[in-house]
């Protein structure tokens, strides 16, 4: 998964430090005995150090997997939304400057007033919310009522 994608160039620094560590102790102690038999602390002392480094590798993996985020299936994410109403803006005419400040207003409620996917309490009000968006068009925009669309949206987006 992504999260675990994203301990991996810790996962090899760490290994790194104990090859280095690892290496350098079994030199160390090589030499301290006259290149002759390795003593058993050098081998207690191995895996000691193959245990710290296990500990730490398993450490970074638990963390990777508890910051993985749930994300309900069919829920489209609040960068989105952004899009659309951003689409919508785009696609009204020049002289609509009162829908295109409104839907600014809209896009600025999406983005600071509705909670992570992950944390938002009501998820039916929030697909409603991206249902209700997703089949908006610029000529519903360009109706008289168009005024209360937004308002209604607005409304949805702050329970959400």
């Amino acid at each position: 998964s992504s999260s675990q994608f994203g301990v991996i160039p810790a996962l090899h620094f760490s290994t790194l430090i104990y090859s280095i560590l690892s290496a350098g102790v079994l030199i160390y102690t090589w030499v301290s005995v006259d290149f002759g038999e390795l003593p058993t602390l050098h081998w207690l002392f191995q895996v000691v150090i193959l245990g710290v480094y296990g500990f730490i590798f398993f450490l970074m993996l638990i963390a990777a997997k508890s910051a993985q985020i749930e994300i309900p299936i069919g829920v489209e994410s609040k960068e989105s939304l952004i899009d659309v109403i951003r689409t919508l803006s785009l696609s009204l005419p020049e002289e609509s400057i009162v829908m295109k400040e409104e839907l600014s207003r809209f896009e600025s409620t999406i983005k600071y007033s509705v909670p992570h996917i992950s944390i938002i309490k009501n998820i039916d009000r929030y697909k409603e919310l991206t249902n209700k968006l997703m089949s908006l068009t610029a000529d519903d925009l360009l109706r008289e009522n168009s005024s209360q669309i937004i308002k209604k949206l607005t409304i949805l987006a702050k329970t959400c």
